[in-house]
């Protein structure tokens, strides 16, 4: 499935692709959305890394399990946020000159 969000102009869908990139604009309508509330859903992804790179500094996980551990988290994250972030919109752009 390559449509994870729905413009509330226009209805139009925006890719996955286009979620990652900010501001996120509608293919459509031209209308200019944010991402907001990201930081708030990486952050135990981020602490997490913490937690595991200091484990990894005390010699109770190995560095190859670190690096599992990270790309499962990434992956993780690259996934999930799109669907749990909301999208706000900023400003439409008029694609017509009056």
């Amino acid at each position: 499935m390559t449509y994870k969000a729905v413009c509330t102009s226009c209805g139009a869908k925006v890719s996955r692709w286009r979620l990652f990139r900010s501001p996120v604009t509608c293919p459509d309508c031209n209308t200019t959305f944010m991402r907001t509330g990201t930081i708030v859903l990486t952050a135990p992804s981020l602490l997490i890394l913490a937690g595991t790179t200091w484990i990894v500094a005390l010699r109770l996980i190995s560095p190859v399990v670190l690096l599992a551990l990270c790309l499962i988290d990434l992956v993780i994250v690259v996934f999930l946020v799109p669907y749990f972030a909301r999208l706000e919109s900023l400003r439409a752009k008029s694609s017509k000159m009056q």
